[in-house]
Formats: C-alpha cells, sequence, structure tokens
C-alpha cells in the first residue's frame, strides 16, 4: 500500500478550488433542486375544494366528523451528510490524480455548496470500520472541522466494508437527511443489498462511484505486469493482453448491475472517472432530480 503523509496545505489547497469549482449556475442548480425539498408535518385544517384529494387524512377526518387535510411547511435547513470511503482501494491512479484527491475535491466542493446555501454539512470516513464521523452543522466553523477530518490522512488505507458504514449511518443520523455516499463501490461485501435497501427507505440516498480508468481498461503495450490486491498482499503476474476483454467485459456487467440496483431501490446514481470534470456532471444529475420532482 502507497505510504501516506499529512499533508499540512491541504486544506487550503481545497478551500481554494471549492471557491474557483462553484459558481453561480452550479449553485443555482443546488438550491433549486435541494433546498426546501424537505417537508415537515405542520397540522390539519378542514378541506376545501381547492385542496388535492390525496391530501385527506381519512383517520383524522372520521375523529372528528370532517374532512381534514395535513399541512406541511419546509424545513429551513437540509442536512446533507457524505459518507466516504477512504479504504486502500481508493489510495491508487494511474494519471495524475489519485482516486481519493479525486473524491476530497468532489466532497469539498458539494460542503461548500451546502454552507454556502446554509444547509448543515456532516461527515463520516470509513474503510473497514467508521475512522472519524462528524455530526452535521452550519456556518464557516463546521466547514473547518469537515475539511479537517476530510484531510486527515492518518485515517486512510486498510480495508473495506460499506455494511457497516451504512448500519453507521442509520444509527448516527436521528433526523430526515440526504445521504451521500462515495466509493469505488469494488470488492463489496455480501450484505451491502439488504443495508443499503434499509437506509434507502429511511433517506434521500445519492451514491457516486468514483473510478480510475484503470479500474476499467488495462494497460496496452506494456508486456506482462503485476497486479496486486489493495487489500490483501496477493500478486498475479498477467499478460493484459491475453485477459483485456474478458477483465473489461466483467467491469461493465459489473457496473451495469450497480446502476440497475439503484435505480430499482429509487436511489440516485452518478459514475465519474477520476480524469473528468466531475461539475457537468453533478449539474447533470440535480437536473434530472428536479425533472423527476417537477
Amino acid at each position: 500500500m502507497q505510504e501516506l503523509k499529512v499533508d499540512t496545505n491541504l486544506i487550503k489547497r481545497l478551500k481554494i478550488i471549492t471557491r474557483k469549482l462553484v459558481d453561480s449556475i452550479f449553485l443555482g442548480n443546488y438550491m433549486s433542486v435541494f433546498r426546501g425539498r424537505g417537508l415537515e408535518f405542520d397540522g390539519y385544517r378542514e378541506y376545501t375544494s381547492n385542496d388535492d384529494v390525496r391530501l385527506i387524512d381519512w383517520k383524522a377526518s372520521a375523529r372528528s366528523n370532517k374532512l381534514l387535510v395535513k399541512e406541511f411547511v419546509e424545513e429551513r435547513n437540509l442536512n446533507i451528510f457524505f459518507l466516504v470511503d477512504i479504504s486502500s482501494k481508493m489510495i491508487f491512479g494511474s494519471i495524475d490524480k489519485l482516486k481519493y484527491e479525486y473524491v476530497n475535491d468532489l466532497v469539498a466542493t458539494l460542503g461548500y455548496v451546502g454552507i454556502a446555501s446554509n444547509d448543515n454539512i456532516g461527515l463520516a470516513l470509513f474503510n473497514d470500520r467508521i475512522r472519524g464521523s462528524l455530526p452535521p452543522g452550519s456556518g464557516l466553523r463546521q466547514f473547518q472541522a469537515f475539511l479537517k477530518l476530510l484531510s486527515n490522512l492518518s485515517l486512510y488505507g486498510d480495508g473495506y466494508n460499506l455494511s457497516s458504514a451504512l448500519d453507521f449511518v442509520m444509527k448516527f443520523l436521528k433526523k430526515r437527511s440526504l445521504v451521500i455516499i462515495i466509493s469505488d463501490f469494488i470488492e463489496l461485501d455480501p450484505e451491502w443489498e439488504e443495508h443499503m435497501k434499509i437506509i434507502s427507505k429511511k433517506f434521500d440516498v445519492i451514491c457516486i462511484m468514483i473510478r480510475d480508468p484503470r479500474d476499467r481498461h488495462l494497460p496496452d503495450n506494456v508486456g506482462e505486469i503485476i497486479l496486486g490486491d489493495s487489500l490483501s498482499s496477493r500478486q498475479l503476474l498477467i499478460d493484459p493482453k491475453e485477459i483485456r476483454q474478458q477483465y473489461e467485459t466483467y467491469v461493465r456487467q459489473q457496473e451495469d448491475y450497480l446502476k440497475n440496483f439503484f435505480i430499482k431501490s429509487d436511489i440516485d446514481f452518478l459514475a465519474l472517472e477520476t480524469d473528468q470534470d466531475f461539475i457537468p456532471e453533478l449539474v447533470r444529475l440535480f437536473r434530472l432530480r428536479e425533472r423527476r420532482w417537477s
């Protein structure tokens, strides 16, 4: 595994990146989709002919002998909670940016937008267990703590267990939240699907898959290479030409399976590659969510 050292300039770099990446278009798309989507029950009032009949609470109406509809008010703040994979698999890259570096830029950007919109942001880092967590909060001090935890590279590495991380979120978050799960979704444990279905029933969930180009395609014209398992000490000598087609077919099937699972579970899914600008893809996701809810 590649050794990581704490980068004392990382927090400063992330602050600069977020301010450069977040423009009025991106912020506007965020606010139009996420702000005011949370609703809290505020009470009952008598039904009028202008009301949607689907709002009638028939049990409450039977008790009062008159038709009553539920009234809701918008939540003032949205809770956004990031669950971020920091396992050894993320300390990998075939281009100038490792997967975890790409993730840090992405998470810092979304966190900054949340704070700028007066929302609450929180964070948990996980590998085979939760390595650090921050309850949702608002304001610049919260963003500072958010970046400090995200940039603590001494926590990064080791194994991977998505199920235990999802179980933690279920217990950790007490109120309605948007949960954004960021991982490469490689080497998933057998129970992850059941845990994901459970969490999607309690929270609004977005899963963002981060892949390096080498996660999808083997290199060309390099001769034999040694592949190492980032979660163990196993190594294998291969000739990429002999297994390239089989490897890429397997990857496509795995990614298609993930996409279909998330769709069936009413979970928004976004696939990103580390050589890709994530801002346009996030805007596209925001607009898809807006069209679905309009």
